[in-house]
């Protein structure tokens, strides 16, 4: 699909009890959304990625929450972080749990909700990018438990009157890195497919050059 304009996705950050956040939300805001962001070695923001590489054609940004805290007493992060399982469920079960944490806090009508406001939805009303952001690592088994990837949510999630949909999970681990998270909004906002060259015949594909192989 061509994505062009000006898009505002969401951009929950989940901690856990036993997984504490260890980067603070206002690195995050200036991670998606500084014109001049070069924290952890990194060459400008989520958005200045997207501006850049469309010749100014789109113009991404995203409202980013406060940490959503799962506690212990719900769930420790091994629960949803189960290798043993497929990705898709886990993140399922993940954002499903941290909305409703997050829609109970007393201060989610006064300050969080209004937030959601500029939101950008499309013709059927789901918001157009909707980013998990968790803190740790992901457990390090392809498409198992928490590792980072793109979909749907099929829980029927509601916001302010917008639908949750289109989702891409990533953990932060211990610093921030813009290739998979901005990988996984090509999918996203974008349509992009992965172009991996999974049996390795054509030494690499377009590799570090193309953001939906290894760039």
């Amino acid at each position: 699909v061509t994505t062009t304009g000006t898009k505002v996705g969401l951009c929950l950050l989940i901690d856990f009890d036993d997984d504490p956040a260890t980067i603070a939300q206002a690195e995050i805001i200036n991670f998606c959304n500084s014109d001049n962001y070069t924290g952890y070695g990194i060459n400008g923001s989520v958005k200045k990625y997207f501006k850049d590489t469309s010749g100014n054609r789109l113009n991404y940004s995203n409202v980013v929450t406060v940490y959503i805290r799962i506690p212990n007493s719900l769930h420790p992060k091994s629960y949803y972080n189960d290798t043993s399982k497929h990705c898709g469920g886990q993140a399922q079960i993940l954002v499903r749990d941290a909305i409703g944490i997050m829609t109970n806090l007393p201060n989610y009508a006064t300050t969080i909700l209004p937030t959601f406001n500029n939101l950008t939805v499309d013709a059927q009303n789901n918001v157009v990018a909707c980013n998990v952001f968790y803190a740790g690592g992901n457990g390090g088994v392809w498409s198992h438990g928490l590792w980072p990837h793109a979909s749907s949510l099929n829980a029927g999630l509601v916001l302010d009157g917008k639908k949750l949909k289109r989702y891409q999970i990533t953990d932060i681990s211990s610093s921030l890195d813009l290739g998979t998270f901005c990988h996984e909004n090509g999918h996203m906002l974008c349509g992009f497919p992965d172009v991996y060259d999974y049996d390795g015949d054509s030494g690499g594909g377009a590799g570090k050059f193309c953001l939906m192989n290894s760039g």
